[in-house]
């Protein structure tokens, strides 16, 4: 989620990714059964330094505290070279992304998707 859906602690809505951004991993993944998978992970976000954006540090002051993130996927290997896949994330926003007067929203997706490999 946080490095492609939500505007990163760069302050930038055009660039996507990890920039600014330390993070902290727990993850786990094993077959549950010979042609299922499960993969998942557990993210603490925090900014590095305010965001700037157009040369106007919106965030200075705030918190860099940017939240905790879960993603999931799961994947069906359907033959030798086709696998099916669902995977989602949810994002926790911490209070970096909050104004004097809102409190942000958290944020999620979830998308599924066929890979063929040859």
């Amino acid at each position: 989620m946080y490095d492609s859906r939500v505007t990163n602690a760069t302050g930038s809505e055009k660039q996507r990714g990890i920039a600014n951004t330390q993070y902290i991993r727990l993850g786990a993944n094993g077959d549950l059964t010979k042609d299922l998978n499960l993969d998942v992970n557990l993210y603490r976000l925090r900014a590095v330094k305010a965001a700037v954006a157009d040369g106007y540090d919106y965030r200075a002051g705030t918190s860099k505290n940017i939240g905790n993130e879960l993603d999931a996927k799961i994947t069906y290997k359907l033959d030798k070279n086709l696998v099916y896949f669902v995977e989602g994330g949810y994002l926790w926003t911490g209070t970096g992304y909050d104004t004097a007067t809102v409190s942000a929203d958290d944020a999620y997706a979830v998308r599924n998707g066929i890979t063929l490999s040859f």
